[in-house]
């Protein structure tokens, strides 16, 4: 026999990744290109480094924190960051469901400046709606989707549909194929990036485990851990 069967019948290595990273460059061109409520998702995405089930579910202010809620509690009076100087106005309180089983998945981030600009941005549009990424639908339809909690809370499976739809009409990324160019998830990994290089750790931010340098407390039995306050320039 010149050819041994068994060979013929072994698994293949899996290929490497096809997704070529973001760059600032490329997403500044997208988000260019995009209607506000996705501005407001890149937005979002890229100051908490969370993904877009996470972004998605972000409420403009909760009573409370918890474990099942995504949202911003607001401090009465602004504070100072004892560490950078700079003013946080309240906490983002994010649940990552990925990692759910481990404490890191309950991330609390300081709203300094830049998160609080995005979120107060996210109001000219004057639609009434308690999740900060929304839109309103072109036909009024007042049924919640399946897994939604309001009608104009969006899905994110069609966040990740809109965002290549505008990265494509953008021509950000056209000299790419098309399934090497960069999804929306692939923010996160540009947002890590970038508070790398300004001296910041993105692990725990990101609900990561292992590596950390925050504080951790617990909340109604919930361990939230409480990460520094990093804003990325754009």
């Amino acid at each position: 026999m010149k050819e041994n069967p068994a060979e013929l019948k072994m698994n293949k290595p899996p290929a490497g990744k096809e997704r070529q990273r973001m760059t600032l460059e490329q997403y500044k061109k997208i988000h260019a290109a995009c209607p506000l409520w996705l501005q407001t998702a890149m937005d979002l995405s890229m100051q908490t480094t969370h993904a877009r089930l996470e972004i998605s579910r972000i409420r403009y202010r909760i009573v409370k924190p918890s474990k099942d809620t995504n949202g911003c509690l607001w401090f009465k009076d602004p504070r100072i960051d004892e560490e950078t100087g700079l003013t946080i106005f309240g906490e983002i309180y994010i649940n990552r469901q990925k990692t759910e089983k481990n404490e890191e998945a309950h991330v609390v981030i300081p709203i300094g400046e830049a998160l609080k600009a995005v979120i107060d941005n996210s109001k000219k549009d004057r639609v009434l709606c308690p999740f900060v990424v929304h839109r309103e639908p072109d036909r009024k339809n007042k049924k919640v989707a399946k897994g939604l909690e309001h009608p104009y809370q969006l899905n994110p499976e069609y966040l990740s549909k809109k965002f290549s739809y505008f990265r494509d009409k953008s021509q950000a990324c056209s000299h790419l194929p098309q399934e090497q160019r960069p999804t929306f998830h692939e923010i996160r990994a540009l947002a890590s990036h970038l508070l790398k290089q300004q001296g910041y750790d993105a692990q725990s931010r990101m609900a990561h485990k292992d590596k950390r340098s925050t504080d951790t407390y617990t909340k109604d039995h919930v361990k939230w851990v409480v990460v520094p306050h990093a804003e990325i320039a754009i």
